[in-house]
């Protein structure tokens, strides 16, 4: 909801966990995107290696213009892009379903289901094995979590929805990260060093 966005929470955690963390403005979504479309696809050439996992965080979905479906997605047209790199909100599907494979994996919030459904279609929405819903209505729930339930939830509740095991578990959503605790985060992410037994 808006009353609980934080004007910079996400520069906060990127200078807390250090060179772990790019923030990317919404300008530079697509080539953020494509640049990780290519990694994956990298990756998929040799699935059997192990990566690092890496993860997509997209902030408020339907404000990041470049992954808007385009026209072509809505058209029956078969013409051909001659040669053109496909385009980001394309790149951002082929994240969607070929990234957890290979240890890239997505997260990402939305305001609403109609908001979300300018970027996600249907069939990459089942790509989506966690998913969670706070208040909406029977209709918005039910595409997005195959039931209505989200319709009951009161104020700070959320349900968290496992699409492989068809599960729905209700909880109280955090509130952004306390300084102590991205204190805590940074120590967590520097280096170790390496001592030679």
């Amino acid at each position: 909801r808006p009353e609980s966005r934080v004007p910079g929470m996400w520069s906060e955690v990127a200078a807390a966990v250090g060179d772990a963390v790019e923030v990317v403005p919404p300008r530079g979504a697509g080539a953020a995107v494509s640049a990780l479309a290519d990694e994956v696809k990298r990756r998929g050439e040799s699935p059997e290696e192990r990566y690092p996992s890496l993860y997509l965080i997209v902030y408020d979905l339907a404000q990041i213009r470049d992954l808007r479906q385009t026209e072509d997605d809505y058209s029956f047209s078969f013409s051909k892009t001659n040669g053109a790199a496909p385009a980001p909100d394309k790149r951002f599907r082929e994240i969607l379903k070929e990234g957890p494979v290979v240890g890239v994996h997505v997260l990402f919030w939305c305001e609403s289901y109609n908001s979300m459904t300018r970027a996600i279609d249907r069939l990459s929405l089942r790509e989506i094995e966690f998913r969670i819903a706070m208040q909406m209505s029977g209709a918005d729930s039910t595409s997005v979590i195959d039931s209505p339930a989200a319709t009951l939830l009161g104020e700070n509740r959320a349900l968290l929805y496992r699409d492989d095991i068809g599960t729905q578990t209700k909880f109280r959503p955090y509130c952004p990260p306390t300084k102590e605790w991205l204190a805590w985060i940074a120590a967590q992410t520097k280096p170790r060093p390496v001592v030679a037994e």
